[in-house]
């Protein structure tokens, strides 16, 4: 189930072009049953603040109730990898947020991603989001696999299942190289995650785009996919606007803690 915002849908289906053709991929090899070793998250206060709206021109949603549905999508990972049997880590923003704080989620991705094995996968999901009851997140994962096996003949290091917001990333030179390009685009260029409702999306079609663009990046080609996830497997208040609505929040809220709940019962 997504709690939708509509301006994150551009964002989804520039991801989705960026999925290769099936011509494309000849040279990959048959993927392994994923060696899932962390489920992961990050937390970003609201920029906003009823004391300082000056910053936050054009923006919805209210500060106050971030904290809560960060607090119920948290106890949520926390049932869920345990339930997986998996390291659950969280990071996060310290001190006062900033209007570009989403562009630090990629630099915590790759801090994630050196706590693991070689070959070894990591799950983000953000923290606005949450995974329902008697899901498997290693079944969906090798679903995925499969289908992009079946499909184009890829072998993915990065799976997209919503927009950057629900991902898996495997620990491997290809998804590395690619993690560093994309938080020094993201570093140098300030302006792109205070302006942008869709940072990430945009800087990783650059990132990429640009990559298979060279000679070295034929390799890399066939190691992005997107493959949209199923609605019985996360729930997601996605953007700002769906936050501004209180009636929202609360059905999200009490829908994800009753999917919790479940998964203790």
């Amino acid at each position: 189930m997504l709690f939708y915002d509509q301006e994150k849908r551009g964002g989804e289906r520039l991801v989705a072009r960026l999925s290769p053709n099936a011509f494309e991929c000849k040279n990959t090899t048959p993927p392994n049953w994923p060696d899932i070793a962390l489920l992961t998250s990050f937390w970003q206060p609201h920029p906003c603040s009823k004391r300082n709206r000056s910053i936050c021109v054009g923006a919805g949603g209210d500060a106050d109730r971030y904290p809560k549905i960060w607090r119920t999508a948290r106890a949520n990972h926390v049932v869920s990898a345990h339930m997986w049997n998996l390291n659950y880590l969280v990071g996060g923003q310290k001190g006062k947020a900033t209007a570009g704080a989403i562009c630090k989620k990629m630099h915590w991705v790759r801090e994630a991603l050196q706590k693991v094995g070689e070959g070894q996968w990591v799950v983000f999901v953000d923290a606005d989001a949450g995974f329902r009851c008697q899901s498997s997140i290693t079944t969906t994962l090798q679903m995925a696999q499969t289908e992009s096996w079946a499909k184009l003949k890829a072998n993915p290091s990065i799976i997209d299942f919503q927009n950057f917001g629900f991902f898996a990333i495997r620990n491997d030179p290809i998804a590395r190289g690619i993690l560093i390009r994309w938080t020094q685009y993201l570093q140098y260029h300030p302006l792109l995650c205070l302006l942008s409702t869709v940072p990430l999306q945009v800087s990783f079609r650059d990132v990429y785009g640009l990559e298979m663009k060279s000679a070295e990046g034929a390799h890399g080609r066939c190691r992005f996919v997107h493959i949209p996830a199923q609605s019985d497997i996360l729930l997601h208040l996605i953007g700002q606007r769906g936050k501004a609505n209180a009636l929202t929040v609360d059905h999200f809220i009490e829908s994800l803690n009753r999917e919790t709940q479940c998964w203790l019962s």
